[in-house]
């Protein structure tokens, strides 16, 4: 027996012995089968949102949130870098990942500092 078989069958015997109901184990069993497959389609009866597409909607919300951040954080600091060095407004820059500055404006120059 698995655990939700035993668990359902021990809800339908003790609900059975509260109220004074005599069941033999085969009708404990019958019944706690047809509990069982009455909560698996609980959702479909009842409707239950499937909160599995809730939570990957919340999820691709956030990842997409995060990234236009980290794109704002990035295009700041680039305009940091460009005032703080001066270099020309339309010359693309970039930051490596130890903090070196690149220019690309026909060809890539690291800053010195």
């Amino acid at each position: 027996m698995s655990g939700i078989a035993d668990y359902w069958r021990e809800c339908i015997a003790s609900s059975a012995e509260e109220c004074g109901a005599v069941l033999t184990e085969a009708q404990v069993a019958h019944i706690a089968d047809v509990a069982a497959a009455a909560h698996e389609n609980f959702g479909l009866a009842c409707y239950q949102p499937n909160r599995s597409e809730d939570i990957r909607r919340e999820h691709a919300a956030e990842v997409a949130r995060l990234k236009a951040e980290a794109k704002e954080s990035e295009a700041n600091a680039e305009a940091a870098v460009r005032k703080a060095f001066r270099i020309p407004q339309g010359t693309p820059v970039s930051i490596g990942a130890h903090g070196e500055v690149r220019t690309h404006g026909g060809r890539t120059e690291v800053v010195q500092w």
